[in-house]
């Protein structure tokens, strides 16, 4: 059993090397944790992003079979963090164990030569792509839109001396007929000072929407927990497809100030009969320090989606001690809950 590191090849090797990292996650995931694995074609972009932070990747062989990956690059915004992702084994091999604390072992070492304080995982170069794995066990639910992994990644991640650092929560509710009913007030005061609203499906979506979709998201997010600023052309290259998924009706509430400038956003999408809430955001440069637009909004998409027959709310991805959690819990209330799953990123801290 060898282990072989990317920077250590070169030209056709390297080439090879990137191949089998890239195909390897959908030649060994088996259902029911084959729905959110990326194709091998957008997983090999992904590794040959250029960065302006060291990176790393590692295979795990048997000869020439691959028994396991994993990367690991220093975080863009907080260099005393670095991430472990890319994480993936092949559970036929009964040497699981011994390959996964061999890829952790590495990635682990190779951070701690770049001095980082902190290592945080799954995360794949950033949290703009793949990151967290789910933790839970509560039921046998598995969404398409959720991180889902094999049980085993966590189990190897604990052996190595990772615990649990930041966890997520997604919460299905029943009818938010009643949530919709209270928030009304809200979007006629909103509406009365001028502002407006613009309902988008994901196939509507023009050059103009996402440069401002950009515009407001790293306005709002800007110094959050482990955002890191991403060029235009790139988050174009990540959203477009997000949103003109075939998988999801997406839709995106845009609200617009009285000047007419797009000032806030929420995406959702709805699936067999539930309304998927994924991303919320204002910029107040745009809509002002005072002007509370994000209930709003939430009321026009609540509207929009018992028009369309919802059943359910998804509230999805929240970070546990965000305020968007209040949301869901006022919908699991209001609606009743009908499950809620939890997923983390796993931590390691030391001092170099």
């Amino acid at each position: 059993m060898e282990t072989v590191a990317f920077s250590s090849l070169k030209g056709i090797e390297q080439q090879n090397f990137l191949t089998q990292f890239s195909e390897f996650p959908t030649q060994v995931r088996k259902d029911p944790w084959r729905e959110n694995l990326l194709n091998p074609t957008l997983l090999k972009a992904l590794i040959e992003t250029p960065l302006p932070v060291p990176k790393e990747f590692w295979i795990v062989k048997q000869g020439e079979k691959v028994l396991g990956t994993c990367g690991a690059n220093v975080c863009l915004s907080c260099p005393q963090v670095g991430y472990f992702g890319f994480f993936e084994l092949d559970m036929q091999e009964k040497q699981w164990e011994i390959v996964g604390a061999l890829l952790f072992q590495q990635a682990e070492a190779w951070l701690k030569q770049h001095c980082v304080e902190r290592i945080l995982g799954p995360v794949s170069l950033s949290t703009w792509f793949p990151y967290r794995w789910r933790t839970d066990s509560a039921d046998s639910l598995r969404l398409d839109w959720e991180p889902g992994q094999p049980s085993e990644f966590v189990q190897c991640a604990l052996k190595a001396g990772f615990i649990p650092g930041v966890d997520f929560q997604s919460v299905g509710t029943g009818s938010p007929t009643k949530m919709a009913e209270l928030l009304v007030p809200h979007h006629s005061r909103l509406v009365e000072q001028g502002f407006s609203f613009e309902v988008l499906k994901g196939s509507d979506v023009r050059a103009e929407h996402v440069a401002d979709l950009h515009f407001i998201t790293h306005e709002a997010f800007s110094g959050g927990f482990l955002f890191d600023p991403l060029p235009l052309q790139m988050f174009e290259k990540i959203y477009v497809p997000m949103i003109n998924s075939p998988k999801h009706d997406v839709r995106i509430i845009f609200c617009m100030n009285p000047q007419g400038v797009r000032c806030g956003y929420l995406i959702g999408f709805v699936q067999e009969g539930a309304l998927v809430f994924k991303t919320v955001a204002n910029a107040r440069s745009r809509s002002g320090a005072t002007a509370n637009v994000l209930n709003p909004m939430l009321e026009e998409s609540l509207r929009m989606g018992l028009a369309l027959g919802v059943r359910e709310m998804h509230c999805a991805l929240m970070r546990a001690d965000n305020r968007s959690m209040l949301f869901a819990e006022r919908f699991a209330r209001d609606g009743g809950e009908l499950w809620r799953h939890t997923y983390s990123l796993f931590e390691k801290k030391f001092r170099n």
